[in-house]
């Protein structure tokens, strides 16, 4: 018998004479302007195919504006947005995680901090990637480069402890290696040809940038150390040349957005089968702020790697979003990784 997936579905329903993402450049911006286009988002629940309305809000109370992407605070809370009602329409209990869908029509969708909007839920929240499904990684241990970008003064979300950081998730060696400067090789060179450069062709399973996430031409980007934004078209041509599977970006609403960072997130994972990630440095959620990613992680890697401890609590925090593919996690056999 085939279990329960417990499904959370938005939906965008566009306001009546615009296009699926509202018109492309509206006569203002913020909430003021939100207020005045009827988009609604539709909120569904239930088991796979298996949904059923549980809510709906408008666009506006969420902070978005049609065609454009957000330029306030985030907002962390919602009329309509009735978490007990959505924890009642799915199945399973506190242990299974819950898979969220943004289809298209979406326009923005996918940039809000739903980790923190559903938190009620006390599940994970995992965004579920439209990619092709994710070869099972085979290393022994996990290789992991730590990459600093442009911050105005110290980096905020370099862990003090990079390699702890890795192995409680993964319960596998780790091998860290963090650039918080220029590349060692050709402190000249570009930012992540740099980096790689500095690899001496060492594959890499994950990539971990720290960087602000910013938005040009309303494409998310991280920033660079000289400041240029760097985007999905880069990071992935990295990924490629490196093997690398996992992709973390570490930011902070203090000096950048990260709505930008989340959709720089959704851009790769919809074009490269990968694990990507998006962490908020500034969440107090759950201290110490530096195995944030880690705790948060556990039930994704425990489940791929076949190392998830029994009748465990999976940890629920907004400070960690999470695109992957549903077989990474479902029907594999435990990868060929050794434990720490």
């Amino acid at each position: 018998m085939t279990p329960p997936r417990p499904v959370l579905r938005a939906r965008l329903t566009p306001a009546p004479g615009t296009g699926p993402d509202g018109p492309a450049k509206p006569p203002a911006t913020g909430l003021r302007a939100a207020a005045a286009a009827p988009a609604t988002v539709v909120i569904e629940a239930g088991d796979g195919d298996r949904l059923r309305v549980v809510g709906s809000c408008a666009l506006g109370d969420l902070g978005l504006v049609p065609g454009a992407p957000p330029d306030g605070p985030e907002v962390r809370a919602a009329p309509g947005l009735d978490v007990a009602a959505i924890a009642r329409a799915l199945p399973g209990g506190r242990f299974e995680p819950v898979w969220l869908e943004l289809p298209s029509p979406r326009g923005y969708l996918h940039v809000l901090p739903w980790e923190a909007l559903l938190l009620g839920l006390r599940r994970p929240l995992w965004r579920a990637s439209r990619t092709a499904p994710l070869p099972r990684p085979g290393r022994a241990s996990l290789t992991v480069a730590v990459v600093a970008g442009g911050w105005p003064g110290e980096p905020r979300g370099l862990p003090d402890r990079p390699t702890e950081a890795w192995t409680v998730p993964t319960q596998c060696r780790a091998d860290v290696r963090v650039f918080a400067g220029p590349p060692a090789v050709d402190p000249a060179a570009p930012w992540l040809p740099g980096v790689r450069a500095s690899l001496d062709g060492h594959p890499l399973d994950v990539l971990h940038l720290v960087s602000p996430g910013v938005f040009t031409d309303g494409r998310g980007a991280v920033r660079a150390p000289d400041g240029h934004p760097v985007g999905a078209e880069e990071i992935t041509a990295f990924l490629d040349r490196t093997g690398a599977w996992c992709l973390m970006l570490t930011g902070s609403s203090r000096t950048g957005s990260l709505a930008a960072l989340r959709d720089l997130a959704d851009a790769i994972a919809t074009t490269r089968p990968c694990v990507t990630l998006t962490h908020d440095a500034d969440e107090p959620h759950e201290p110490p702020a530096d195995l944030i990613p880690g705790r948060n992680l556990a039930p994704l890697f425990g489940r791929a790697f076949g190392t998830e401890a029994t009748g465990s609590a999976p940890p629920a925090s907004p400070a960690v979003a999470c695109w992957v593919a549903p077989s990474f996690v479902n029907g594999h056999e435990p990868a060929e990784l050794d434990p720490a």
